[in-house]
């Protein structure tokens, strides 16, 4: 069996140096494989996405070479690629020969109005929309990769900046290297829609207004959008002559960043009608949920991965790895699925201050109740690795959320809980509910029981604590007490319900240090149960009629739209672990170990 020896002096250099040459390769590929049971739901979800291995229709397409627009034969190919994209139709693939596509040169040639890429059709379930390398001559190993060069110029009047609209259906957009944007890469306001296997790299932009390589715009109903294996790096205000960045802008630009309803807008049921809880929570409107973000790649953007605005979910942040970043995972939405991601610090100029932060912090009023207690509440934070951050993992709201088997080292703060108040009473004045899990007590034993809106008095019994167990950490988590306006009714004195491991410094050196620590057998195809599954090896599985890879057999992980999994379905941190052997495997496979250490256990009152 394969082994690793590495020490804790040398971890993050090393990565970083990895990681770094990795990045710099001319490739729409990144080192990473996601983990089994995440790779077998997104084969699920995109179990009926894939049509026939041969297209209905294929279009190649070649960059501008002085001729005329093409037929769109592999030897007369087609040369305008704006035009080829507004005119595809259900089951047509584009093909495109490895190469430089000037896309203003595009533009100009056939007089379109800007040098961005409109989708004008749907595709279907079965017969999607494809833009993709030439499948037979895509080699990025070897620089084979059709790359979309926008040279900074994807400008039209009126409409925020973007480079690819894709507001249709059933669209693949495959294999592609996207470069030189300015504002934003893909407008992603279609559904069932699968975007993956890209390169996108270098946006220029203030990061005030919404933006990243991937924005999803998408609203209104579950979007079933997946984004899965690209390589994301480099979005803020660039030195555009070096490709450095300077400035890494607000807080409104990621990697990828969702942008969809501000608010719900709820009408309540009428009281006189003995509405159930179900029935105030069917009064909103449909969520924007059911995004899935899998095993992508992102460094030197202001946030990896984030939402925007608290809603009902879920979404999904799966196997995903960021570096470099302020924030690795931002997610407000509920009963989201955050698990198997790999968050560190890097050697760029993006100090890593928050490795998952889960919920945000809204004002409140009896209006906005339900946007205000979404905040991520219900969602599972499963089996991630974080390095090196401020805070490993900052809950902005927490009731209902199920924290197991994370591994967080190298952090000021493991955990940190920032109770947020929510007003419902006396015009938006105290008294109010301070606490996302202290929600838990709102029954009618509560003293403001009788002054609470019929909206707060029917979900009485539907809130329940924080759990977090299973984790390791090398800190004391940080919970900080309730911070009531008036003191004397901070009568709840609720806590999270806490089982956690935190290692001694002995032990952080142990796991990091000099020891051998066994690889993934690949006979049993098994993982032990802590820190991230995310590892560096190829799939060794052809993927089936063009679907994803096969990963294999689930262990018991969360499928869409279900409750977040048994805490105590997991081992904890007991257990010494790496991810699959491969050729030229690195220290980072060995952040999915983690040690046995002394117990420190709170609970409830």
């Amino acid at each position: 069996m394969t082994r690793l020896r590495f020490s804790l002096g040398t971890l993050l250099p090393l990565l970083s140096l990895t990681l770094a040459t990795a990045g710099a390769q001319a490739s729409t590929v990144h080192p990473f494989v996601g983990a089994p049971e995440d790779q077998a739901l997104i084969d699920g979800v995109l179990a009926d996405f894939f049509g026939p291995e041969t297209p209905a229709e294929v279009l190649y397409v070649a960059p501008p070479d002085g001729s005329q627009a093409g037929t769109g034969t592999r030897d007369d190919p087609l040369r305008d690629l704006i035009g080829a994209v507004a005119a595809a139709t259900a089951g047509t693939a584009l093909y495109l020969e490895p190469g430089v596509y000037d896309m203003s040169q595009i533009r100009d040639l056939w007089g379109h109005g800007s040098s961005v890429l409109d989708t004008g059709a749907d595709g279907t379930a079965g017969a999607p929309i494809i833009v993709s390398t030439d499948p037979e001559r895509y080699d990025p190993a070897a620089g084979q990769v059709a790359v979309l060069d926008f040279g900074y110029d994807n400008h039209r009047d009126n409409v925020r900046t973007m480079s690819f609209d894709m507001s249709h259906d059933f669209w693949l957009v495959e294999k592609l290297e996207l470069r030189n944007m300015d504002g934003r890469g893909i407008w992603l306001n279609g559904y069932d829609n699968v975007i993956r296997d890209n390169h996108m790299h270098h946006i220029d932009t203030d990061g005030t207004n919404n933006q990243g390589f991937i924005l999803v715009i998408a609203s209104g109903r579950p979007t079933n959008n997946v984004i899965m294996g690209n390589h994301f790096h480099h979005i803020g205000i660039l030195d555009r002559a070096s490709g450095e960045v300077t400035d890494y802008g607000g807080v409104n630009v990621a990697c990828v960043y969702t942008e969809t309803r501000q608010t719900y807008d709820t009408v309540l049921p009428d009281p006189g009608t003995s509405p159930t809880p179900q029935d105030y929570l069917d009064a909103k409107l449909p969520p924007d949920s059911h995004t899935y973000l899998y095993n992508n790649y992102g460094h030197h953007c202001a946030m990896g991965f984030a939402t925007k605005n608290s809603g009902e979910g879920p979404y999904f942040f799966l196997s995903n790895v960021a570096h470099d970043v302020r924030i690795g995972i931002k997610n407000s939405y509920s009963s989201s699925v955050i698990r198997h991601n790999v968050i560190y610090a890097g050697a760029g100029d993006v100090e890593l201050g928050t490795g998952i932060s889960n919920g945000n912090a809204n004002g409140g009023g009896v209006g906005e109740y339900f946007n205000d207690t979404a905040n991520g509440h219900l969602s599972e934070i499963r089996r991630n690795t974080i390095v090196g951050a401020g805070n490993g993992v900052n809950y902005r709201s927490g009731w209902g959320v199920v924290s197991s088997g994370n591994l967080i080292v190298e952090t000021t703060e493991g955990i940190h809980i920032h109770r947020n108040q929510f007003a419902w009473y006396d015009g938006g004045q105290w008294p109010g509910i301070r606490g996302e899990y202290i929600l838990g007590d709102l029954n009618a034993a509560h003293p403001y029981y009788a002054l609470m809106p019929d909206y707060v008095q029917a979900l009485e019994g539907t809130f329940v604590e924080l759990s977090t167990t299973g984790n390791c950490y090398d800190a004391e988590p940080i919970i900080a007490p309730a911070d009531f306006t008036q003191p004397e009714n901070d009568i709840t004195g609720m806590v999270p319900d806490e089982n956690y491991e935190v290692l001694s410094a002995p032990e952080v050196e142990q796991l990091f240090g000099d020891s051998e620590y066994p690889l993934r057998d690949d006979s049993t195809g098994l993982y032990e149960s802590c820190g991230s599954q995310v590892s560096q090896e190829e799939p060794t599985t052809e993927p089936p009629d063009g679907g994803a890879p096969d990963g294999g057999v689930t262990d018991g992980g969360t499928s869409p739209g279900a409750t977040p999994s048994d805490p105590e379905a997991d081992d904890g941190c007991g257990c010494r672990t790496a991810p699959r052997s491969g050729g030229g495997g690195w220290a980072m496979l060995a952040l999915a170990v983690a040690a046995s250490a002394a117990s420190r256990r709170r609970r409830s009152s």
